[in-house]
């Protein structure tokens, strides 16, 4: 309980900054203010499931002759491979979203292809 407090009166300061810095009132600012966060926070899931990945993949060559070994990282590059793509997807989907309800004033680029 009193690490609960500590650290409740340790990040007060930052949550009262956040709440000026959101402008209370100002759904304009709060909307941009989520939507950073959110890109951030997308980002960064997306990066785990990478780094995830290429662990899971780095296990399975490094197994050798060890069937468990082998099962185990195939079950983690398989856990990798889906969470990416719904990162993917779930980031695809908001963007269509959001521009489609007019939500981003701005438009995004589409990828560029790799040239070859």
């Amino acid at each position: 309980m009193k690490k609960i407090i500590a650290l409740g009166v340790a990040f007060s300061p930052a949550i009262a900054f956040a709440q000026i810095a959101a402008g209370v009132g100002d759904s304009s600012k709060l909307l941009n203010w989520m939507s950073d966060a959110l890109n951030v926070a997308s980002g960064l899931l997306l990066a785990a499931a990478v780094v995830f990945f290429l662990y899971n993949a780095f296990k399975f060559v490094s197994s050798g002759g060890d069937e468990e070994g082998k099962s185990k990282a195939r079950k983690g590059l398989i856990q990798g491979i889906i969470g990416i793509a719904v990162m993917v997807s779930v980031w695809g989907l908001v963007n269509f979203f959001t521009r489609s309800a007019g939500l981003s004033n701005q438009a995004l680029p589409p990828p560029a292809l790799p040239a070859f």
